[in-house]
């Protein structure tokens, strides 16, 4: 998003549905996602390390805990607004979710195919700034009560994330490994 509050506006008025967005949005950054971890991977990780079971175990940890992570802190975001709003859009919470995570799948592809430069990752901080212009337009919150909201759910996406990634780091590790 270079122009975040023309897009927002737009995606506010859209009705897509929850399938529809992460086909549209997250499927491709995804992809990509999984091309910079083999080449990455290929490029940087010492010879006798890089087997197939290697490449795919980091795809499967990272495919998973992005989209599992993604669902869910959706999916919570969906239930704090229904119990603070009273409005109960899956469909909207998870544009947010969507929308605002794709500058940090984009800062990962990046340090995919750079993992030397790990300094990117702070460009992930974008996807904060997306989020929080995206609450009052994808989610009716009253001005005070933005800041309040957008923290916990930055929190929650935040552990939800972290929660899977290792969980399904520690599955795949010991299914592949």
């Amino acid at each position: 998003m270079l122009f975040p509050a023309k897009e927002w506006a737009a995606i506010a008025e859209e009705n897509n549905s929850r399938k529809k967005t992460f086909v549209q949005l997250a499927v491709p950054l995804l992809g990509v996602m999984a091309f910079a971890t083999i080449f990455g991977t290929w490029l940087y990780t010492p010879r006798e390390l890089y087997t197939v079971a290697y490449v795919v175990c980091r795809i499967l940890i990272l495919w998973t805990s992005l989209v599992a992570g993604l669902f869910l802190s959706a999916a919570v975001l969906t239930e704090i607004m229904a119990q603070k709003t009273g409005v109960k859009d899956h469909n909207k919470s998870f544009a947010l979710m969507a929308n605002s995570a794709s500058a940090a799948y984009i800062v990962i592809i990046i340090v995919e195919f750079f993992p030397f430069i790990p300094e990117f990752l702070i460009l992930a901080l974008y996807s904060c700034y997306l989020f929080r212009l995206g609450m009052p337009k994808l989610i009716q919150v009253e001005g005070q009560k933005q800041v309040g909201y957008g923290l916990l759910a930055l929190v929650i996406t935040a552990l939800t994330h972290f929660v899977m990634f290792f969980l399904f780091g520690n599955i795949f590790r010991a299914l592949l490994l």
